[in-house]
Order: C-alpha cells, then sequence, then structure tokens
C-alpha cells in the first residue's frame, strides 16, 4: 500500500490531477454522508497527519488535512470544500474542490467507510488522461495533469465503468476516538 502522504501530496499539487470542471454529482444532489464526520489519522514512518471532515453547510463538508513530516516535524495544512456521490455502482466518492477560482475544479475521491477506518483511493490521473487521448472525455491532459470539460453524465458513466483501474491505489486511514 502506497504511503498517504502520496494522497496528501497530490492534493496539495493540483498540477498533477485530474481534476473536472463538473463534479459527479451535484451540490445538494445528496445529503450529507455523517459517516465522515470526524477526525481520520494515519502514522507512518516517514509521516504522520489526520483529516478532520466537518459540515461546511447543509450541502458541503469543510475537510482540514495536516500532514506532518516525522524528521522536520513540520506540518502541512490544507482546507478543502466538498460533497458526496453514490452511483448506480453503489459506491461512493468526493468531489473535493482543489481551488476556488472563478471556476472550481473538482478532484474525485472514492471512499468507503467502516467504524473505524475509511478507505480513500484518488482517481489516477493517468487513466483519466488516457480517456482524454482516446475521445473517451472531453477535456485537456497536458503535462502530467488532466482536466475534464465533460458533462456529468459523461462523467458518471467513465467514473462507474472504469473504477477498478481509476481508484486502484488506496490507502486507510483511522478514526480518531475521544476515548
Amino acid at each position: 500500500m502506497k504511503a498517504i502522504y502520496w494522497v496528501i501530496l497530490a492534493l496539495c499539487l493540483s498540477s498533477c490531477l485530474a481534476e473536472s470542471v463538473t463534479p459527479i454529482t451535484k451540490v445538494g444532489d445528496e445529503v450529507l454522508d455523517t459517516r465522515l464526520f470526524g477526525t481520520w489519522y494515519w502514522h507512518q514512518a516517514r509521516e504522520s497527519g489526520y483529516i478532520h471532515i466537518g459540515k461546511a453547510n447543509d450541502q458541503e463538508y469543510d475537510i482540514v488535512m495536516v500532514a506532518i513530516n516525522q524528521a522536520s516535524m513540520k506540518p502541512d495544512v490544507s482546507r478543502y470544500t466538498g460533497h458526496s456521490s453514490t452511483l448506480a455502482n453503489n459506491n461512493t466518492y468526493l468531489n473535493i474542490i482543489t481551488s476556488n477560482d472563478e471556476q472550481p475544479m473538482y478532484l474525485f475521491v472514492k471512499y468507503t467507510v467502516n467504524k473505524q477506518s475509511m478507505a480513500i483511493s484518488l482517481a489516477k490521473t493517468s487513466v483519466v488522461k488516457n480517456a482524454i487521448l482516446s475521445g473517451t472525455l472531453k477535456g485537456r491532459a497536458p503535462d502530467l495533469s488532466a482536466k475534464v470539460f465533460d458533462t456529468q453524465d459523461n462523467i458518471q458513466k467513465f467514473v462507474t465503468d472504469n473504477d477498478d483501474p481509476l481508484f486502484e491505489e488506496t490507502v486507510i486511514v483511522h478514526r480518531h476516538s475521544a476515548n
């Protein structure tokens, strides 16, 4: 399993991400998944940190991520807004806004929650880039990134049809207990 560092790094370095101008579903199409609320942590030899997911409003999450390099003890803090989507394949996804410019861009993260842990998978840029280059998705694929400019229906079909290769790398974070 890859270190969560790569997920955090990818979120922080959005120039190498697969992003979309259109979310998987619209904000407000679904109620908030309350299973996400709380603080999720990881600890590995080189870095540790946490993701706190709270309620930004009745339709969106407020997501704060802190990654701490164990050698320097310097924290990298990021804050995002997002909402969840459930598709016909019954998988759940986060649509995380990666920029607050005039045109928000969405990053897709698949998640599965059980009582004490959550598996998260970032959409794999190479899979999205190949879909753009083959004409399956409308978008641009400059350098190491992929920018999707397609319809919601096409994005949903692509995510459902390509779920396994698109979200093949999974990391596990653990729920922080107040006890």
